[in-house]
């Protein structure tokens, strides 16, 4: 039988499976065909598969199949210098530790490949556990936004496995989440009864922003367009209920519906806010007048009706409306009614024992005859003046005085001689020139001082003609460097004896010459003067209808016609009245000793003196402070009083 050998041969391929034949793989070889074939394939094919090889045929015993059979001494080739020769046991060992080491290295895999497959499910694990984590903190802190990002920061930072399609599926869910809970923060500040409606549209419009596919998207963009208009009618309800919280306070009102127009002032409700604000005043008269109206009631029931009749002429001076008007005039004549009957009883009643008391007894009642003209009194009270005129013949009171000429200049007098000091200051000069050699050396600032003046008054007026009348007035005056002024020294002494020399000469003498000139004078027959109290009589004209109507110095004057006159006006404002009123007949309403009376004047023109003076200041010798000042202009001068 010829040998076969383990020793390869050039060819790479099996002859008979046709795979290549590995560097470790265990083969077989024919000698005479020089080829290698895999062992499995030279076994189970019996041999070499060269046609009409030695090694070829069907018969086992060609070749070693069995390890038990050795080959015979006798049949053994001799051994061959070009390849090793292995029996059939050779093969049987190398055969044994191929498969020993297949097997070792088969568990040595396994183990790997269980260690690997261990490992891979405790990483896989981990992966797992953190996902869930992940997911249940979100979802604690309920934090879609949160979670979504967790979610996308996971996605993207681990690779494409079971867990990433899972933390993908959850990622949807969590921005479908995220989606509806962006949408209901929107709605939430679009919700409430007092809307936060810049949180509203910031929430719509971040929504809208993350969403842009968003289910509730034109929901969104329908929401803010509405929210102007929401806005609108929400600041015009909260003025509303800020009004009606506050019925009686018209400037929380009026605060209210400006504060709507500035912040809306072309708003759905501008003509409604300003047609409120329109009836305002008419609302503020109407509660000032309801609380006017309570006041005087209330006076009038506490038997203070000179007050309530004050506050009757306060309200007619801020009072349009001619029913309220009426009202007014209807609770001042209650309470003057109750007054005449108060004052009734104050005048008749027993006579004082003093001339001064019976004296204020008749005034009590001339002043009553005058408040009450139709009064159902006034009988009983002029028999209470008829039964003092019995006890005192004479009581006669002008309403006004008349002047003489000698009582006018010595009125004058006393007012002259009271400002002379001032007058003369006013005229004298402020500096002296002390010179030397014909030479002014210096200017100095000098004072005056006065004695007591004397004077003497002529009357220059013939009796029945407009007064004129003269006062002569002399003063001894000293004059003297001011101490204060700036003066070189050595000066000093000179400058002060040339001014006592002067003054040892000086004489200062002022002549004031007063005059009246009768004036036109159109009106009811009294002037009029401001006072701390009001507008009031400052004079009467003699033989006028004011003096014939009683009308006195001092009366306080509240009302012309029916135009109440503020406690604040002025006599200018008085005076107009009057001159717009019609000069047939206008009703004055004076006060005096808290009672007020009516008294009708006609306005016409009445002749009244018209004063003015002048003065003319000479100086005596007049060097060295130059020639006298002329004689000022005629100056107007207040009637002597």
């Amino acid at each position: 039988m010829t040998a076969i050998s383990t020793a390869r041969f050039p060819n790479s391929a099996c002859p008979r499976c046709r795979k290549p034949i590995g560097p470790d793989a265990a083969v077989q070889s024919c000698l005479p065909c020089r080829i290698s074939f895999h062992s499995d394939c030279w076994f189970k094919q019996g041999g070499c598969t060269t046609q009409n090889c030695e090694n070829a045929g069907p018969d086992p015993s060609v070749v070693a199949t069995s390890p038990l059979v050795a080959p015979t001494p006798a049949a053994a080739p001799r051994p061959s210098t070009e390849a090793p020769i292995t029996s059939s046991r050779a093969y049987q060992s190398d055969e044994s530790g191929t498969w020993i080491r297949a097997i070792v290295a088969t568990t040595i895999a396994a183990v790997v490949l269980t260690c690997i497959m261990g490992i891979w499910h405790w990483h896989h694990g981990q992966a797992r556990r953190e996902l869930v984590e992940l997911i249940r903190a979100g979802e604690a802190a309920n934090n879609p936004a949160g979670l979504v990002a967790s979610l996308e920061s996971y996605v993207q930072s681990h690779p494409s496995n079971d867990l990433t399609k899972t933390a993908s599926q959850r990622l949807d869910t969590a921005r479908g989440e995220l989606e509806v809970f962006d949408f209901a923060q929107a709605d939430a500040a679009d919700r409430p009864a007092d809307p936060d409606f810049d949180a509203a549209e910031a929430g719509y419009r971040k929504y809208i922003a993350a969403h842009p596919d968003g289910p509730n998207r034109q929901r969104a963009e329908a929401r803010i367009k509405r929210l102007a208009q929401d806005r609108d009618d929400t600041a015009f309800d909260k003025s509303v209920r800020r009004v009606r919280a506050a019925p009686l306070d018209i400037a929380l009102q009026e605060a209210a519906w400006n504060a709507y127009l500035d912040a809306y002032p072309g708003g759905r409700h501008t003509s409604d806010v300003r047609a409120q604000l329109v009836q305002l005043p008419e609302r503020a008269e109407r509660l000032r007048f309801a609380d006017e109206v309570r006041e005087i009631r209330g006076l009038v029931e506490a038997s203070r009706f000179e007050a309530a009749l004050e506050r009757v002429d306060q309200a007619l001076a801020n009072t349009k409306n001619a029913s309220r008007r009426t009202e007014l005039t209807q609770l001042a004549g209650r309470a003057s009614d109750l007054l005449e009957i108060a004052d009734a009883k104050n005048c008749i009643h027993e006579a004082g024992n003093t001339r001064e008391e019976r004296d204020a007894q008749r005034r009590q009642c001339r002043l009553f005859l005058l408040c009450y003209p139709t009064g159902s009194r006034r009988a009983a009270v002029s028999d209470q003046l008829a039964r003092l005129a019995t006890l005192d013949p004479a009581p006669a009171e002008a309403t006004s005085k008349s002047w003489t000429d000698d009582e006018i200049l010595e009125a004058y007098t006393a007012r002259v001689l009271a400002g002379l000091e001032q007058s003369l200051r006013k005229r004298l000069p402020t500096t002296f020139e002390y010179r030397l050699l014909g030479s002014t050396i210096s200017t100095v600032p000098i004072l005056w001082s006065f004695d007591e003046p004397t004077h003497r008054t002529h009357t220059l007026s013939e009796s029945g003609k407009p007064f004129h009348g003269s006062i002569h007035a002399d003063v001894k005056a000293v004059v003297r460097r001011d101490p204060s002024a700036s003066v070189r020294d050595k000066l000093k002494s000179d400058i002060d004896e040339e001014l006592r020399s002067i003054s040892n000469r000086l004489r200062v003498s002022a002549d004031f010459e007063i005059e009246s000139r009768p004036s036109p004078v159109s009106g009811v027959g009294a002037d009029f003067d401001d006072s701390a109290v009001g507008v009031v009589v400052a004079r009467v004209i003699p033989g006028s209808a004011a003096a014939a109507a009683g009308v006195e110095v001092g009366d306080r004057i509240v009302r012309v016609d029916e135009h109440p006159v503020p406690p604040d006006a002025r006599r200018d404002a008085v005076e107009a009245m009057i001159a717009n009123a019609s000069p047939a007949g206008i009703e004055l309403t004076l006060v005096r000793s808290a009672r007020r009376f009516r008294v009708v004047l006609p306005r016409k023109t009445y002749s009244t003196p018209r004063y003015r003076m002048r003065i003319k200041v000479e100086i005596t010798p007049a060097r060295p402070f130059g020639e006298p000042p002329h004689a000022s202009d005629w100056i107007d001068v207040d009637p002597p009083s």
